[in-house]
């Protein structure tokens, strides 16, 4: 019998997949998922603090306005690289000779 915690032989497991499943917290959906949503968050506080800024809201300065953007824009430049490779993936895994 093959002890979990230390694998066969007595050696340790090469990886956390070998002694436990991976839980949906991990999944890759869910990366993208919240990376998608981080990107909504981020661009909707953009949009807010950009109306909030061209109204002459006296506490939203220029620079935070433009900090908020750029963090929308990083934020959605991660999501479509996180899609793009799992295309990419999808792609190569289609494509190999069996």
């Amino acid at each position: 019998m093959i002890n979990p915690v230390t694998g066969p032989g007595g050696l340790p497991p090469a990886s956390k997949l070998e002694t436990e499943a991976v839980s949906d917290d991990e999944g890759f959906s869910n990366v993208l998922t919240e990376s998608l949503e981080s990107a909504r968050e981020a661009e909707a506080t953009a949009d807010d603090l950009g109306e909030r800024f061209a109204a002459g809201d006296p506490t939203v300065g220029i620079h935070e306005m433009m900090i908020a953007a750029e963090r929308a824009n990083v934020s959605l430049r991660y999501a479509v690289t996180l899609k793009n490779k799992a295309v990419e993936a999808y792609r190569d895994l289609m494509n190999t000779p069996l």
